[in-house]
């Protein structure tokens, strides 16, 4: 009985690093290291979708009142050939939020819209950008005739 307690009192950190230990994965089970939103775009901008698209989508999820959020899930889409998945996305914007897009996200989802066959819609957003954005999107937006 002495013994127990000795061992109890002594060394109580024993039983808290054996208990830690057992619940740390090992380590080949290790999960894939979380990569920040700007991670996840330069993923993106090297052709690695993969990686950046799961990321994105949860960022998405979690901070849905974030639009740069939203509009670079709909710009990585869409480079990703997942242009009817940029068109749900924008779509589940409500109006206002629509507006509110930059003109790189605005462009992506004229091209996604014309993409899958929507050509009306992708000019509809494209006008709404030549009028938001001018001149300045002379080249994105003149495919539609704007």
């Amino acid at each position: 009985m002495f013994r127990k307690a000795l061992v109890r009192y002594r060394y109580p950190g024993l039983i808290g690093l054996c208990f830690w230990t057992c619940l740390m994965p090992a380590p080949g089970d290790s999960a894939a290291p979380v990569l920040t939103r700007e991670e996840a775009v330069q993923k993106a901008r090297a052709g690695d979708y993969d990686a950046a698209l799961p990321v994105l989508r949860q960022f998405a999820q979690e901070q849905p009142g974030d639009l740069s959020i939203q509009a670079d899930l709909i710009a990585v889409l869409k480079w990703a050939s997942k242009p009817e998945d940029a068109v749900a996305v924008y779509e589940q914007l409500t109006l206002d939020r629509r507006g509110q897009l930059p003109e790189y996200a605005l462009s992506e989802v004229a091209l996604a819209y014309r993409d899958v066959g929507r050509s009306a819609d992708a000019e509809v957003v494209a006008r709404a950008g030549w009028t938001r954005f001018g001149e300045r999107s002379a080249g994105l937006y003149g495919w539609c005739k704007c």
